[in-house]
């Protein structure tokens, strides 16, 4: 029987997709196998853009994988690892080196090196010379990686310095700008990619858009998904570089900023929102936090679908309830859709209509933190390199790195006091207003679906009680099978329960927010809402003139009314009589 070979292949950053790394790594491997008819290929594993030196390819990687597949028996006895040379495996120091080569051998799996053309069997551990060849294989790729590494820093150290004052440092740059750091033909390129984001699309779709639009842009052929996320991520596209200003802006900030803000949404999100349902991924469990899964049955028997209920998506994943999900096990969605849109409508509208006014504030906010995150690990990179010279006696090295940490220091206390001024002056009182304008988000599902996500409005199922907030929820109580009806209890309700027919919605209704407002409702709710606004901005002595002519003419109409109610009962007690 031939032994099974696992062929793997690495590369270290994403700055090497595209070249011959993998082209060449994957030529060794086939000689090899060509060389060794007693072995056939099993499997090929790849890990692209991942670091031996720091062992990611064994905790995160494909390798890592590999492994585990290996230790769960698997993987047969007898079967070769096949690498180009050592260092695709590991570039760690001795012992952590010698520690994944043992777990290999203790499952019986050989490594095999195409550069020596020598196979390093289980047995092999007891051989001293075969041992030291290989630990001086792992001493060389360690050292290997450590030079790298003091070199990179060392470089990064001089481009920086440069940098500051605005020379473009000599890199490898994105494909949108030229060799002097102004932006090329495929500006616009950036662009759609932005848009389409910004319009809820996912990163798959964005790079099948681009590529029907721009069929002549050969180096989108290649492209993975994945990569469509790292150039949503590079402060480059705004002209940055480590914090420096070097490049032509391929967009503006505020569009940069707002896509980070959603790509940190969706990073946490469990579920993935189907934008057929205007509440899809807006109602989350408030024990575990998982999003809330919409879901319906087909009955055959009537030929149709029954109308959709939530289920929490955390229990669905598992088949168990969490002891943490405090859910029931499903929650119709007919009474969240008129939590949503009948009992709360205005609250949505306010919480809308906040994060309207306070989002330049929100964007400072967003863009302050990131610049703290990116100065804190600055920060550290110049620790670190400073401490690094200070071991190998490089002096000049260190009072360099030392300038610059108490640069870095200062603008971490810049930006802290600013974040503390921004806190001190967004007193956001309770909201009042209502931007009539997005009212009209009410009537159209994706956009409204979109706008909650963006600004994460969610709402909250704790037990059978839905709420934005805890002082105003709506609970489910049960459905009467006698009067076919849904019996909920609300907050502010003046009575003590509201009953909901089964046919209050349909299931069309379900997929549109407005269902119960014509469009004249709306236009006098818009109205109404016009004339309120006009009153909260004004002082109260203002329309006391108004107020008083319309109680009077309140008062008058009443009067005639309770007179002409009067004139119609004696009109009836003369009939009678």
């Amino acid at each position: 029987m031939k032994r099974k070979v696992y062929a793997y292949q690495r590369f270290s950053s994403d700055a090497q997709r595209g070249n011959s790394s993998l082209h060449r790594q994957s030529e060794q491997l086939k000689g090899w196998l060509s060389r060794h008819p007693e072995c056939e290929l099993a499997e090929e594993i790849v890990d692209e853009g991942i670091s031996a030196y720091t062992g990611k390819n064994v905790s995160t990687g494909a390798l890592g994988e590999f492994i585990a597949r290996l230790e769960s028996g698997l993987i047969e006895p007898k079967s070769i690892v096949l690498i180009e040379h050592f260092s695709r495996l590991t570039r760690q120091d001795l012992g952590e080196a010698e520690g994944l080569l043992k777990r290999l051998w203790k499952y019986g799996v050989s490594i095999a090196i195409t550069k020596k053309d020598k196979i390093y069997e289980p047995e092999d551990v007891n051989d001293l010379v075969g041992r030291i060849e290989l630990l001086l294989e792992i001493k060389a790729a360690y050292e290997d990686s450590e030079y790298r590494s003091r070199k990179v820093k060392g470089s990064y150290v001089r481009r920086e310095e440069n940098a500051k004052q605005g020379i473009v440092p000599k890199m490898r740059r994105p494909f949108w700008l030229n060799s002097d750091g102004t932006c090329n033909e495929h500006k616009s390129i950036i662009r759609d990619i932005f848009d389409l984001y910004l319009s809820g699309q996912g990163q798959r779709n964005i790079l099948n858009a681009i590529k029907e639009k721009y069929p002549d842009a050969s180096f989108l052929k290649k492209t993975n998904p994945s990569t469509v996320m790292d150039w949503i991520t590079k402060d480059s596209v705004i002209g940055l570089w480590r914090g420096n200003k070097v490049y032509e802006a391929a967009i503006d900030e505020s569009t940069y900023y707002q896509a980070q803000d959603i790509r940190e949404n969706r990073k946490y999100k469990n579920i993935k929102p189907d934008s057929e349902w205007p509440l899809s991924g807006l109602i989350r469990c408030k024990g575990c936090g998982c999003g809330m899964s919409i879901q319906r049955s087909y009955n055959k028997k009537k030929g149709c679908y029954s109308l959709p209920l939530l289920r929490c998506s955390n229990t669905q994943r598992k088949g168990i309830k969490s002891p943490d999900c405090t859910t029931k096990s499903t929650f119709p969605l007919i009474i969240a859709h008129y939590f949503y849109f009948e009992y709360s409508r205005r609250t949505i509208l306010e919480k809308l209509t906040k994060s309207e006014l306070h989002k330049d504030r929100l964007q400072q906010e967003s863009t302050l933190n990131r610049l703290l995150s990116k100065l804190s690990a600055k920060l550290d990179n110049y620790k670190e390199v400073s401490n690094e010279a200070e071991e190998s006696g490089d002096n000049a090295t260190v009072r360099h790195a030392f300038k610059h940490i108490l640069t870095i220091e200062q603008e971490v206390e810049d930006v802290h006091q600013k974040l503390k001024s921004l806190k001190k002056d967004s007193h956001v009182e309770k909201a009042e207003l209502i931007l009539p304008d997005l009212i009209d988000l009410l009537k159209e599902p994706k956009r409204f679906n979109t706008a909650m996500h963006r600004l994460q409005v969610y709402a909250y199922l704790d037990g059978m009680k839905l709420y934005f907030d805890e002082s105003r929820s709506l609970e489910y109580v049960e459905f009467s099978r006698k009067s076919k009806r849904y019996i909920i209890k609300c907050d502010d309700f003046p009575l003590p329960q509201l009953e909901i027919p089964n046919n209050y919605y349909s299931e069309e209704n379900l997929f549109f927010p407005l269902t119960k407002m014509t469009d004249e409702d709306i236009s006098i709710w818009k109205q109404a809402i016009n004339i309120q606004n006009l009153r909260m901005n004004f002082p109260a002595d203002t329309f006391k003139e108004t107020d008083a002519l319309v109680d009077e003419d309140q008062n008058e109409f009443l009067s005639s009314f309770d007179a002409d109610l009067r004139k119609i009962d004696d009109e009836r007690q003369k009939i009678k009589s």
